[in-house]
């Protein structure tokens, strides 16, 4: 698996249980993503997510909140998710946008 990170600008949707936000997916890699956002879960959480890149069909992946950068603490707020399923669509989504 490559760590090679290519940034993006891909909006999402995320939800684990009651806990709900959207934001942009700023960077993919085969193994993860970041998301920017201000609705930060807990390290650990497990996430769907749902990418909308614009002119594709809508991608649901699911993922574990790897790390986390809070507002005020990073330059830019958000967290890293850890993909958990081998999905076809996203390795796609990866490829098409190196």
């Amino acid at each position: 698996m490559t760590t090679d990170r290519v940034r993006t600008k891909i909006p999402v949707d995320f939800k684990a249980g009651a806990f709900k936000g959207t934001g942009e997916v700023r960077n993919v890699s085969e193994g993860g993503l970041f998301v920017g956002t201000l609705a930060i879960p807990e390290e650990g959480t497990e996430l769907e997510l749902n990418l909308r890149e614009p002119g594709k069909a809508e991608i649901e992946v699911r993922g574990l909140v790897w790390w986390t950068a809070p507002a005020g603490q990073a330059r830019r707020s958000g967290f890293g998710l850890r993909i958990l399923d081998d999905h076809e669509a996203y390795r796609t989504l990866v490829q098409s946008v190196r």
